[in-house]
């Protein structure tokens, strides 16, 4: 009895132990290949015609399309400012240089005018004393002959005659004269502006 129950003990304990490692065999020894490597087929490489994704930029922010969008609409203010300014600019050049033309030509005009004011008065001038001169003449002559000859002139000549001859020399040619031609001397005389001062007067 207790050689049975020893020897069932002994088999237990044999059927409890573990059993013995087995060593995972080696490919050349056996010929046999691990599954894996006999079923796994090669990853295929991609051709050189596969179609590749396009490189596309990326989107810009919203900010920054904003920020773009200000500078680009103040350079083209500061265009139109400069622009405005430089015809500002030329404007002004062009009334500077018309307003000293027209100085110019204003300081140019005066200048003939005080010249031909000059030429002028010299002419006046020359003109009294022939006038004087002649008056002296008629003043000299006797009054009957200086009416006949007083009475064929023009009748501004006569006026500027008579004007530079004396008083008493005057009434004495006018009593000599026709009556219509004296009364029309007479007339023009009254009419006619005061001769410049001095002027020569015919003494008798």
């Amino acid at each position: 009895m207790s050689r049975a129950l020893a020897a069932v003990a002994m088999m237990l304990t044999l059927g409890a132990a573990p059993a013995p490692a087995t060593q995972p065999a080696k490919p050349g020894a056996s010929g046999a290949k691990p599954a894996a490597a006999a079923t796994a087929a090669p990853a295929a490489k991609p051709g050189p015609a596969a179609a590749r994704p396009a490189a596309t930029a990326p989107a810009k922010p919203a900010a920054t399309r904003l920020g773009t969008a200000i500078e680009d609409d103040l350079a083209r203010q500061r265009a139109a400012v400069e622009a405005r300014a430089r015809a500002l600019d030329m404007k002004e050049k062009l009334l500077v240089a018309t307003e000293k033309r027209l100085t110019d030509r204003g300081a140019a005009l005066r200048q003939v005018a005080a010249q031909l004011q000059t030429e002028t008065g010299k002419a006046e001038v020359k003109t009294d004393e022939r006038m004087s001169s002649l008056a002296k003449v008629y003043s000299t002559m006797k009054p009957r002959d200086a009416a006949q000859r007083m009475a064929g002139l023009d009748p501004a000549l006569q006026v500027q005659i008579a004007q530079r001859m004396k008083e008493r020399a005057l009434a004495q040619l006018l009593a000599q004269m026709p009556a219509e031609p004296a009364a029309k001397l007479t007339a023009a005389l009254a009419k006619a502006p005061p001769l410049p001062q001095p002027v020569q007067t015919a003494a008798r």
